[in-house]
C-alpha cells in the first residue's frame, strides 16, 4: 500500500511538469519493463523481490529528470534489483551494417549475420535500376557460400505497383 502512495505521489508531481513527448516515452517505457519484469521474470514467484520496490525509486528518479541518461540509469537500477546476472542491458552500437535498408528505396543491401546467414534486403522497386547489379553479393550466383538466406522484398512504400509488376514478372522467376 505504501508503494502505491508513492507512485500515485510521484505522478502527482509530474502532472506539474510538461513533458516533451519522448520524455513521455521514456516513462512510459519504464512501465512497459516493469510490467513486463513483474508479470514474466522467473525471480517474481519467489518472494524475495517486491515488484512495487523495483518500480518505485526509478519511477521517481525519471519523473525528476527524464533525460536519456536517467532512463538508461532508472533500467539499469531496475534490472540490478532482481539480482540476476542473465537479465541485463546489452548495447547494440549502430551501425550501417545494422540497418535493413538504405535511405535510397529502390537500392538493395546485404546482410551477412552469424552462421553464414545473410539477410538480404532486395525491394521489389530494385528492378528498375540496372546499377543495382553491381553491389556486392546481390546476384543470385554470388549466394553459393551462404548457408541460408533471408530474402526481403519489401518496398519503403506501398504505392510500388509498377516495381512490383516488374520484379514478379522480371526478376522473381530469376532468383
Amino acid at each position: 500500500m505504501l508503494s502505491l502512495c508513492l507512485l500515485v505521489n510521484c505522478f502527482a508531481l509530474a502532472q506539474a511538469v510538461h513533458y516533451h513527448p519522448a520524455q513521455i516515452k521514456r516513462l512510459a517505457a519504464l512501465g512497459k519493463l516493469w510490467g513486463v519484469v513483474n508479470y514474466f521474470h522467473p525471480s517474481m514467484g519467489t518472494g524475495q523481490i517486491v515488484t512495487d520496490s523495483l518500480i518505485v525509486k526509478n519511477a521517481a528518479f525519471l519523473i525528476r529528470d527524464p533525460s536519456a541518461t536517467t532512463f538508461k540509469k532508472a533500467v539499469q537500477n531496475l534490472l540490478a534489483l532482481l539480482n540476476d546476472p542473465g537479465t541485463r542491458i546489452l548495447e547494440k552500437k549502430q551501425s550501417d551494417s545494422s540497418i535493413l535498408f538504405t535511405s535510397n528505396p529502390t537500392r538493395p543491401v546485404v546482410h551477412k549475420m552469424n552462421d553464414g546467414i545473410w539477410y538480404i534486403a532486395l525491394p521489389t522497386a530494385s528492378i528498375n535500376d540496372p546499377g543495382n547489379l553491381a553491389i556486392p553479393d546481390v546476384m543470385p550466383n554470388q549466394w553459393m557460400e551462404a548457408k541460408a538466406i533471408v530474402l526481403d522484398i519489401r518496398n519503403k512504400s506501398s504505392d510500388n505497383t509498377e516495381g512490383d509488376y516488374l520484379f514478379l514478372y522480371e526478376a522473381l522467376p530469376f532468383l
